[in-house]
């Protein structure tokens, strides 16, 4: 009948209805009726207007009632497989603010950098913020709803990059070499004509050539776009393992809770400052290595829970720098791990004595 999946009705959202406050919010120009119509937010069955499924996903009372379970599924992956997982969120908001919680999510794990030219500052994200929003959006737009209580939207953070997986296979007589080149068939006119009027999209077919056009200005690797069965892929390539390792692609000085980078041979952070004073927090992990400990305890001792991305932000650095060593280093991931300050850690403690007594 030549109705997509999102014009059709969904009767489980009629009894509670759309959100009216949110579709006024949404489009301030609009009154809320005839938003309704004319963006198809609702369709006559049997006599009444109910929901679509466009509607219900978009504004929805109950989103549960009409869709059960979570759409979007982020986590936060240790490594480069899935193997270690760290965190996750599973996101059943409305549609226009899925966006904002990925973004959200994704900030709460990367490194926040900052790259200064002349008194000017810039911040700069281990992972390219701007790309992962067009992929997010791209997927919002374009899955297919109809499997998405069995398949849904799945955002993957790895150490070394960010797969977004979305349900569907590519519109007939579509291929990836067509979408890079801007072709587009729009699997949801219903979503796509709301986010474009929402201003979250500029035009159809604009987002995918984008990232590769983007990447290429932060010289980062070219994304991958492959079609898995039922699930189209793109991989975008981060920064995130250089930050990891203290290594990132340009002089910077982390300034997100505390996080620590290397710089033309020294830790910032931990030497930081015009008189060489190391940083309070070093300073506590250092001393509470006095006796070995482990990650766990050494994190305590600077007031932060034992979370992978901390460990690699305050402890790993040290233990590269050579100020800590592992009591067990053949096994670096024994259980019964410890990890002490070495004679290099003492000295710097020594000298942040005598610098302290100079500053003070």
């Amino acid at each position: 009948m030549s109705i997509s999946y999102d014009g059709l009705p969904n009767v489980r959202a009629a009894e509670a209805g759309l959100d009216d406050a949110a579709i006024a919010a949404a489009f301030p120009d609009r009154a809320v009726d005839v938003a309704k119509q004319v963006l198809g937010l609702v369709t006559a069955e049997q006599g009444m207007a109910v929901p679509t499924n466009g509607g219900a996903f978009l504004f929805a009372v109950d989103r549960e009632a009409a869709f059960f379970g979570a759409y979007l599924r982020c986590a936060r992956f240790r490594g480069a497989t899935k193997l270690d997982i760290d965190d996750r969120l599973e996101v059943a908001a409305p549609l226009l603010d899925a966006v904002g919680l990925v973004e959200a999510f994704l900030k709460k794990h990367a490194f926040l950098g900052a790259r200064f030219e002349g008194w000017h500052r810039h911040d700069e994200w281990s992972v390219p913020l701007d790309m992962l929003r067009e992929v997010v959006l791209n997927a919002l737009v374009h899955a297919d709803y109809s499997m998405i209580n069995r398949s849904p939207i799945r955002v993957a953070f790895y150490d070394d990059r960010i797969e977004v997986d979305n349900p569907g296979w590519l519109m007939p007589g579509l291929t990836i070499e067509m979408m890079r080149e801007g072709a587009s068939k729009v699997r949801n006119p219903l979503l796509a004509r709301v986010f474009h009027e929402a201003g979250l999209i500029e035009a159809w077919g604009t987002g995918i050539p984008g990232i590769f056009t983007k990447a290429a200005e932060l010289d980062l690797p070219e994304p991958v776009i492959v079609e898995l069965p039922g699930i189209i892929r793109v991989v975008v390539p981060t920064w995130h393992h250089l930050f990891m390792a203290g290594t990132p692609p340009y002089p910077s000085r982390f300034d997100q809770e505390g996080q620590v980078s290397a710089s033309e041979g020294q830790v910032e952070g931990q030497v930081g400052d015009a008189e060489g004073q190391v940083d309070a927090k070093v300073v506590s992990l250092l001393e509470a290595a006095f006796v070995a400990r482990s990650r766990a305890e050494l994190l305590s001792a600077i007031g932060m829970g034992n979370k992978y991305e901390r460990f690699a932000r305050w402890v790993q650095p040290l233990l590269d720098t050579g100020w800590l060593e592992m009591t067990q280093p053949d096994s670096p991931r024994s259980p019964t791990q410890r990890y002490r300050i070495t004679q290099s850690g003492q000295d710097i403690l020594a000298s942040q004595n005598q610098v302290r007594r100079a500053v003070g």
